[in-house]
């Protein structure tokens, strides 16, 4: 039992951290329960077919001969090198385990940002309605110094970009507050150069 969960374990690991990578939820944002109940379904469906996958191993003898624990281990990882498995690219469409797996991820995705993006925009019009304009510039200001796993010149850089919205003459000030906002709550700074 202890193996099948090992499986199931690196296969949804890998896969919540890959989505944690993608996805930036605010901690207060209306709807990030959804949006984490979303991103579950998907862990739990790569961890389910780790377990599918270590039971149809197990089944037919393969790595009989390999420690329980460690075939749990290598299952997992192996369950996600199999989907990332492409056999041939026929007119440039991959034929193999990656093709259905790409499908499914996309698809999954999708929804997610979808959630994600409702979820952000409501979060950066509360802060936008309750915060005035220099409060909005002094918090990313402050955000961008306090990444402890920016280098310098990566704070340097979130610093100038703050500079650049602020300054930025063609651009309405709810526009800025908005970006400050997304900016303070994910870190984000897309929608502006």
């Amino acid at each position: 039992m202890l193996a099948y969960l090992l499986a199931a374990g690196v296969a949804g690991t890998v896969t919540y951290l890959e989505m944690d990578q993608i996805f930036t939820i605010p901690d207060r944002s209306p709807g990030r329960w959804v949006i984490r109940r979303a991103m579950a379904v998907f862990v739990l469906l790569n961890a389910g077919l780790a377990i599918a996958l270590y039971a149809l191993l197990t089944e037919a003898g393969f790595l009989d001969s390999i420690n329980p624990v460690l075939r749990g281990l290598l299952v997992g990882a192996g369950y996600l090198s199999l989907v990332r498995l492409k056999f041939a690219t026929v007119e440039e469409i991959p034929f193999g385990f990656e093709y259905f797996y790409n499908l499914a991820k996309r698809s999954a995705y999708a929804r997610i940002n979808r959630r994600v993006i409702d979820a952000r925009d409501k979060a950066n019009s509360e802060l936008v309605e309750t915060t005035p304009f220099d409060e909005l510039v002094i918090r990313a200001t402050s955000r961008s110094t306090l990444d402890m796993l920016a280098s310098d010149e990566e704070r340097d850089e979130a610093k100038d970009w703050v500079l650049r919205v602020i300054n930025d003459d063609r651009t309405q000030e709810i526009e800025k507050k908005l970006v400050l906002a997304d900016f303070i709550l994910s870190g984000s700074r897309a929608g502006h150069s």
